[in-house]
This record gives C-alpha cells, structure tokens and sequence, in this order.
C-alpha cells in the first residue's frame, strides 16, 4: 500500500496532472500550506501553472526572496507529491505592497457535481492515509469540477 501523499500521483497520474494545467493547479492550492508550511502559505499561493512552471503570487519582496532561498527545496517537495516531470520552475509575481495579505479567491459559480461522482471521489480518497484525506478529497472534487467546466 503507498503511503502519504504518494496516493495522489498514483491515483491522478502523474501524466494527467502534467498534461492538464488546470488540474495541477488545483492539486497544488489545498496542498500548498503542507508544501511550504501554513505561515508562508499565508503570504504566497500558486495562481497558474503552465509549460512546468508554477506561477506564485506573494505579498512582496521579503516573502518573493524567502521562496526563492527555499526554491529548490520547494520543488523536491512538489516532485515528492505529484511527481517529478510535472514541475521544473517556479515564477513569483509580487503582489501590490498595499495590500499586505492575499485574500482568497471569490466564488465561483458552483457546478453540481452527481453523487455517484462524490461517490467514487469518495471512495478513492478513503485509500489516502486519514491525515491526507481531506485535502485529496477537496483536490479530487476540484479537478472533477474543472472537467465539468471544460466541458461545458
């Protein structure tokens, strides 16, 4: 049985989280806080991710130079959850220095995902150890929802 947070590139596919921007982002944002810690979580998110870059958005330039010193260890942790090939570089975009904390994204509108899909996300989510199940589970239901999306 894989471990931690190996499920999620066995379960998603390392190739499809690579080939779909969309998703890897989604599979990065509620795991980001465990990535890079919740503090430095606080002050930075990743907004995009595109050709194997992720793009960051941070408070400023102390918190941009911080993520930059930590750059590589910051990959190793990415490679370690969703595989290597995915991500090769991080671009950080400074925020506004006014506004001092990121606030979270709006709403969007909701797309009704069926229970026999909240169903399966459901029971591929109980193969992650319980520590990482919520996260996975938010991840999966994101990257069933972004489909919808496209597809629509």
């Amino acid at each position: 049985m894989r471990k931690g947070l190996e499920h999620i590139k066995y379960i998603l596919g390392v190739h499809y989280i690579a080939k779909k921007p969309k998703v890897a982002t989604a599979v990065l944002v509620p795991l980001w806080p465990k990535i890079v810690g919740s503090i430095v979580a606080s002050h930075c998110r990743p907004v995009s991710f595109e050709d194997g870059t992720l793009s960051l958005v941070c408070d400023g330039s102390v918190w941009t130079a911080e993520l930059n010193n930590n750059k590589t260890t910051i990959l190793d942790r990415i490679r370690e959850i969703i595989g290597k090939p995915v991500v090769k570089e991080l671009n950080f975009i400074i925020k506004k220095e006014e506004q001092t904390k990121l606030k979270p994204k709006k709403a969007r509108t909701e797309i009704k995902i069926s229970e026999k899909r909240f169903a399966w996300a459901e029971s591929v989510a109980s193969e992650v150890p319980r520590e990482h199940r919520e996260e996975f589970l938010k991840a999966m239901l994101t990257a069933i929802e972004i489909g919808q999306r496209n597809k629509s």
